[in-house]
C-alpha cells in the first residue's frame, strides 16, 4: 500500500498555478514601481540636458549685441540656438565718466532665444540684454552747472 507519504512527492499542476498567481500578484506593484523610476530618471535627465543647453546658450547670448546683431543662429553640433531681439527702450547716450556725454548709444532689449534639437523646436526663454553702438570716437564733457 503507497503511503500518504509516497502520493506528494511534488507540486501538483493546481499548486504550481496558485503559485505562479500569487508571484504575478506580488510582483505587479513592483513592476509599477520600477516603471515610474524609470519615467522619473528619464525627466530629471531630460530636464538636465535642457539646462546645460539653457547656460551654453545664454553664455552664447552674452557675446551677441543685440543692437548690430538683432537676428542670429549658432550651430553648437548637437543643438542651434536661433534669437531674435526687439528694443525694449529707444537708444539713449550713455553717460560719460566721470560727467558727460559717452561713446555709446544704449538701448534695452528683449532677446528670444530658441534651442533647435533634430529640426525641432526643444524649448524657449527670454532674457533681456543691453545693446549698444559707438557714435563718437571721443567723450563729450559737459561743464558743471553753474551754482546760484
Amino acid at each position: 500500500m503507497k503511503t500518504l507519504a509516497d502520493r506528494q512527492r511534488g507540486f501538483t499542476l493546481l499548486e504550481a498555478i496558485v503559485a505562479l498567481v500569487l508571484i504575478a500578484i506580488t510582483l505587479m506593484p513592483l513592476y509599477e514601481w520600477v516603471g515610474r523610476s524609470l519615467a522619473g530618471m528619464s525627466k530629471v535627465a531630460d530636464t538636465a540636458r535642457q539646462a546645460e543647453a539653457q547656460l551654453s546658450a545664454v553664455a552664447v547670448l552674452a557675446a551677441v549685441n543685440p543692437m548690430e546683431e538683432p537676428l542670429g543662429t549658432v550651430d553648437t553640433g548637437s543643438y542651434r540656438i536661433r534669437w531674435r531681439s526687439t528694443p525694449m527702450t529707444d537708444p539713449v547716450d550713455d553717460t560719460g565718466y566721470p560727467r558727460g556725454v559717452g561713446l555709446y548709444l544704449v538701448a534695452l532689449y528683449k532677446v528670444r532665444a530658441e534651442i533647435w534639437r533634430n529640426d525641432a523646436l526643444w524649448f524657449a526663454f527670454d532674457v533681456d540684454q543691453v545693446g549698444f553702438h559707438r557714435v563718437r570716437t571721443q567723450q563729450v564733457f559737459q561743464a558743471p552747472a553753474a551754482q546760484p
